[in-house]
């Protein structure tokens, strides 16, 4: 195994006995700062237990505190829901109502715009009637009127032919 040295010309310390050093150095200072003179008080477990559970009484108590707080939300917004339920419902049976209102309403409409037109048929037809008769009445007019003059020699031939 090769052995490395921090200096640029290779002579100086090498890396083995630089740790060797740094970790000489790190116990000693290790063991100093243990005996130093600073003195060790003896705690009584039972006074640590006791703290340890009013903590944990104090955090289970802001604990029950915010399931209760949460536990109302819940129950606030459980009943919004039950309300927007019902609203939905009878917002869709109105809905639905309204679609029966306007079927019947489309339905109306349509049987009187098949009326409509079958009182414009009826009434085209009666008018063409009249016109008929009307122009009957008018031819009927026309030859009386002819039958009143006196026929000339081709008129007289004609109508002995037919």
């Amino acid at each position: 195994m090769t052995q490395k040295t921090f200096s640029p010309d290779g002579k100086g310390m090498q890396y083995q006995d630089i740790t060797r050093l740094a970790a000489g150095l790190l116990a000693l200072i290790f063991f100093s700062s243990c005996t130093m003179g600073k003195s060790v008080t003896v705690v009584d477990d039972s006074n640590v237990r006791q703290t340890e559970k009013i903590e944990e009484k104090k955090t289970t108590v802001v604990d029950d505190s915010q399931v209760r707080q949460l536990e109302k939300k819940n129950a606030a917004l459980s009943s919004k829901l039950a309300e927007q339920k019902l609203l939905s419902k009878k917002l869709q049976q109105t809905l639905l109502i309204m679609h029966k209102e306007t079927d019947a309403c489309r339905q109306a409409n349509e049987k009187l715009i098949k009326e409509l037109s079958q009182s414009k048929a009826k009434l085209a037809t009666r008018g063409s009637k009249l016109e008929a008769a009307t122009l009957i009445a008018e031819a009927t007019a026309v030859i009386r009127n002819v039958e009143e003059k006196p026929l000339n020699e081709a008129q007289k031939i004609i109508r002995e032919m037919t």
